[in-house]
């Protein structure tokens, strides 16, 4: 008997025409969750970008700075490595004389300036109001001492403008250390800390290295 002559053929058809229909179903709603899981992810991925980033600037926030810290310590490596922190000099004077609002134009100037100035592997941190530290992997001491310079002379050499012709002159100081074998993520920034008092102590617009504290 052939196939259309089969009883049973009509029958079987629906059940195949129902499965089909259950697959395809079956099909839409895998396909709906992917994306709803990929959205999920997406949304977290912002979130976390968001909590470690400062909004004004861009640059990773002191959280992000004591989580790169702590991961790099968590793995031993004899690797060198420095830090620079920078503080916008006399600032205060910057924001009573042309507002917050420019004060804010020259916090996002000095941290694009500091994204030009360090490589890729880098990391440039907003940790303060207008201080700034840069963490240089596989960076020496002396290595680090000439980033500083490039950032001083680049920020000191350029004058903002702002509206109503306003000229803004801008310098910065730093300080720069470099990890040592019985270091941890404090004992290292605070040497580089100190380094940054000294050079505004005398007086500003200059870089102090740990080997010169006193």
């Amino acid at each position: 008997m052939g196939l259309w002559q089969d009883s049973n053929h009509p029958a079987q058809m629906e059940r195949l025409i129902h499965l089909t229909q259950e697959n395809q179903r079956l099909l839409a709603r895998l396909d709906a969750e992917r994306r709803t899981t990929a959205s999920l992810q997406a949304a977290l991925e912002h979130q976390r970008r968001e909590a470690l980033t400062d909004p004004l600037t861009g640059l990773y926030n002191r959280r992000a700075m004591d989580q790169r810290l702590g991961e790099i310590w968590a793995v031993p490596d004899a690797a060198p490595l420095a830090v620079l922190v920078l503080d916008i000099d006399i600032f205060k004077r910057i924001n009573d004389t042309y507002g917050h609002a420019e004060g804010d134009c020259v916090i996002r100037w000095v941290a694009a300036t500091l994204c030009r100035c360090v490589r890729a592997g880098d990391r440039a941190f907003r940790f303060g109001g207008e201080e700034f530290m840069v963490l240089l992997p596989d960076t020496t001491l002396d290595g680090a001492i000439k980033v500083a310079e490039s950032i001083r002379r680049r920020i000191e050499v350029h004058h903002l403008a702002f509206p109503r012709n306003w000229q803004v002159p801008l310098t910065v100081s730093l300080g720069v250390a470099s990890r040592q074998d019985k270091d941890d993520p404090v004992s290292l920034f605070e040497r580089a800390d100190r380094a940054l008092y000294q050079a505004k102590h005398r007086g500003r617009n200059q870089v102090v290295h740990e080997n010169c504290l006193s």
